[in-house]
Order: structure tokens, then sequence, then C-alpha cells
């Protein structure tokens, strides 16, 4: 809607500025502001989703400053949506139109007062980012006039590209194989050298390891010295 007029004034206001224009572009030549080039500057090209970001309309080259003008900026909605847009300047006649599912938004200013010359941020579009993917944001320029109502000629009107990332990470998960085991530290115990061929090794309380053999004769000793005492 517009603004910085009470509504009184607005038609009035309205009528003023076409007369102006009307009359500014009787006395001058066409494209008497000279040309100049219009381009989206994003803040970041790549946003994750629900993140918001911000893209800037400017003016490339200006001679006389810019007073009035319309432009419309488009995206895909299913990944981004326009959620604001906001006039930079000063300017007593301004329209913001966002379209009801954030695919566009249309910015009509007039009498608008900025810097005489140099590039021009005119306004500044916020978008939200809604899906993972890649969309062009798209600039269009119905009008483009200096702070005296002289009409640039605008060579070309410049978009940007955002892309959306997932705002999620992938869970860490282990390797399906695992890792390889950590060696283990074996302190070998203290052990008998015995003459003779080797035998099987038996772990015994206390670190020391004998033979089976030797383990079997001693079985045996008892044995044979039980049935003698039970002889006596």
């Amino acid at each position: 809607m517009w603004s910085r007029l009470p509504s009184g004034r607005l038609i009035a206001g309205v009528a003023f500025v076409a007369l102006a224009v009307s009359t500014v572009a009787l006395a001058a030549p066409a494209d008497a502001a000279g040309a100049t080039a219009v381009r989206l500057d994003a803040g970041t090209e790549r946003i994750d989703v629900g993140e918001r970001t911000t893209v800037d309309v400017v003016v490339s080259d200006t001679n006389g400053g810019v007073g009035a003008y319309n432009v419309t900026v488009s995206v895909d909605a299913d990944t981004v949506a326009v959620a604001d847009a906001a006039v930079d300047g000063d300017a007593d006649l301004t329209r913001v139109d966002v379209a009801d599912d954030g695919s566009a938004v249309t910015l009509v200013v007039a009498l608008a007062d900025t810097a005489d010359a140099g590039p021009q941020t005119i306004a500044s579009v916020t978008v939200e980012a809604v899906a993972p993917g890649t969309t062009g944001v798209g600039l269009t320029v119905t009008e483009l006039a200096d702070e005296a109502g002289r009409t640039y000629g605008v060579t070309e009107a410049t978009g940007t590209e955002l892309t959306v990332v997932s705002s999620v990470s992938p869970a860490t998960t282990a390797d399906a194989t695992g890792s390889a085991a950590d060696p283990v530290s074996v302190t070998p115990s203290s052990t008998a050298e015995l003459d003779g061929p080797a035998d099987t090794v038996v772990a015994v309380t206390g670190g020391w390891r004998a033979p089976a053999t030797l383990l079997l004769a001693g079985a045996a000793f008892l044995i044979v010295f039980g049935a003698f005492a039970r002889r006596r």
C-alpha cells in the first residue's frame, strides 16, 4: 500500500507525480538520465532451511540519483519465499506488494531522495529458505528515473541464484565393519626351562607354568603312595 502521505492527499500526490513526469518527458529527450544496469546482490548464495537472507536491488550507475522506480523480484516459492521488502532511502510515495504465496514482490516508489551519483541500493528484499534446492532470483525493471523525473535507459536487469541446504546434519554412524581391535600387551609369566621335547604347558596360579607330563607323574606317584599306605 502507499505510505508517507495522508490518505486525503494520496490522489493529489499521484496526480502531481504523473503531471511532473509527463512535463519532464515532454521537455527532455528519452533516456535523458543516461544508461545504467540494475542487478540483485545477495548477502549470501547458500543458506540453510529456515534461515533468511537479504537480496539488494542495486542500480549500477546513476547521474542525478534515483527518484522513481517500479521493480519486481521473483523467486521459486517452493525453495525460497519472499518474507519482506523495504525501500532504501527516503521516498514520499512507496508501495510494496508481496504475493500471497511468497513468489514475488513489487516495489513502486516516487519522489525518492538518494545520493546524486554512483551505484545506489534502492531496495532490499528478505527471503526465507523453504526446502533444499537451487533457485534463480529474477529481476524485472519496469520504470527507473532520476530525481528530476528523467528516465534511465536500463541496459540489463541481472538476477542472482540461491542454494538452500538442509539444516540437519546426517547422524554419525559407526563403521559396519568396526574398527580394528587395539593390540593387547601381555607380560609373559615366569617359566621353567626343562630339558627334553616340548610339552603341553598348563598355567598354574602364581605365574609359574609346569609341563603336563610332570603333573601326570606327580599324580601317579600320589596314587601309588596311597595304595602302599593302605596295604600297610
